[in-house]
C-alpha cells in the first residue's frame, strides 16, 4: 500500500494578499497623476505663452503700419480720427503731399431746398397762384409727382421763366433738380443748340463731370457728335483725349470702328494714326486687340 503523501492547500487569495502592496500601488497611482497634471499644466503654460507671443507680434506689426502711415507721430493719427484735420503725409525729406478734398458740386443762384414744411395741398395752391398749374404746363399729376421728388415750387418757377417748364416732363425736372443741373446750364445748351437734341440724362451727365459746352461745340465741329453717346464724350473729356486726336481717327475711319475704351488707350499710351494706318494696310488691325497694340507700338521703340 503506498504511502499516502501529505496535501497542502493553496488559497489564491491568500497568495494574491500576500504578494500585492495596497498601500505601494496608491502611492504610484498618485505619482502618475502628480505627474501626468505637471505635464498638462507645463504644456498648457507653453501654448499659452506661444499665443501670447503671437499676439503680441500681431500687435507690433499693426502698431508699425498705422504709426508708418501718419508719419511716425501719434498726433497726426489723433488728429485724424479725432480732429478732422486734413493729414499730412511726408513721402520724402523736403515733401509733403497734402489729400485734396473732393470737388464739390458747383453752386448755382437757381437752387433752392425745398420746402419741406410745405404740404402738398399748400404746394398745388402755390403752383395755381403762379400759373404753373394748367394746360400746356403742369398737370397736377405732374405735380404730385415734383412734390413727392422734392422739387420746390422756386424752381419750377425759374424754369418757366426761362420758357422750359413745357419741353420737358416731370422725370426731366425732378432728375435736373436731384443732380442740381441749374437753370443757367440749360440756357447755355439751349443757345448751343443742344437742348433738343440730349435727353436727361445726358444732360445730367455732362453736368456732372463737368463737361463744357465748348468740348461739345468742337465735337460738333468735326462731325462726331452725334455719333457718340454721353458716355464716350464724357469718357473722351475725363481723360483729355483731345479734339484734334478725335478728328484724326475720324478722317481715318476709325471713330466708328474703334470703342471709346480703345480710343483712350490709344491716346494715353501715343499711339499714333500713322502706326494704326501700318497695321491696317498690313492686315493686323483686326487680328489684334488693342492690348496687343499697345504693347506693339511700345516694342517697336515708340
Amino acid at each position: 500500500m503506498a504511502k499516502q503523501g501529505t496535501s497542502k492547500k493553496h488559497s489564491l487569495r491568500n497568495d494574491l494578499y500576500s504578494e500585492f502592496d495596497l498601500d505601494e500601488f496608491l502611492d504610484d497611482q498618485a505619482n502618475d497623476g502628480t505627474t501626468n497634471n505637471q505635464l498638462s499644466e507645463e504644456e498648457f503654460k507653453e501654448e499659452r505663452s506661444d499665443l501670447i507671443k503671437n499676439s503680441l507680434l500681431v500687435v507690433a506689426v499693426i502698431t508699425t503700419i498705422f504709426l508708418w502711415i501718419f508719419d511716425w507721430s501719434p498726433n497726426n493719427a489723433y488728429d485724424y480720427f479725432f480732429e478732422g484735420e486734413t493729414p499730412v503725409f511726408v513721402f520724402e525729406e523736403g515733401t509733403q503731399n497734402i489729400i485734396p478734398e473732393p470737388p464739390q458740386i458747383p453752386a448755382f443762384e437757381s437752387i433752392v431746398e425745398a420746402n419741406q414744411s410745405l404740404s402738398a395741398i399748400d404746394y398745388l395752391v402755390q403752383l395755381r397762384d403762379k400759373g404753373l398749374l394748367e394746360e400746356g404746363k403742369l398737370s397736377t399729376f405732374d405735380a404730385n409727382q415734383l412734390y413727392s421728388s422734392g422739387v420746390p415750387v422756386s424752381y419750377l418757377e425759374s424754369l418757366d421763366e426761362a420758357s422750359f417748364l413745357d419741353d420737358f416732363s416731370f422725370v426731366d425736372i425732378s432728375e435736373f433738380y436731384e443732380s442740381r443741373v441749374p437753370i443757367e446750364y440749360l440756357q447755355s445748351l439751349d443757345q448751343a443748340g443742344y437742348l433738343e437734341e440730349l435727353s436727361f440724362v445726358d444732360i445730367t451727365e455732362f453736368y456732372e463731370n463737368n463737361v463744357p459746352i465748348q468740348y461739345l461745340n468742337s465735337l460738333d465741329e468735326i462731325g462726331i457728335l452725334n455719333d457718340l453717346s454721353f458716355v464716350e464724350i464724357t469718357e473722351f473729356y475725363e481723360n483729355g483725349v483731345t479734339i484734334d486726336y478725335l478728328s484724326a481717327l475720324q478722317q481715318n475711319g476709325y471713330i466708328e470702328d474703334l470703342s471709346f475704351v480703345e480710343i483712350t488707350e490709344f491716346y494715353e499710351n501715343g499711339v499714333t494714326i500713322e502706326f494704326l494706318n501700318t497695321l491696317k494696310s498690313n492686315g493686323l488691325l483686326e487680328e489684334l486687340n488693342f492690348v496687343d497694340i499697345v504693347d506693339l507700338y511700345n516694342a517697336e521703340g515708340n
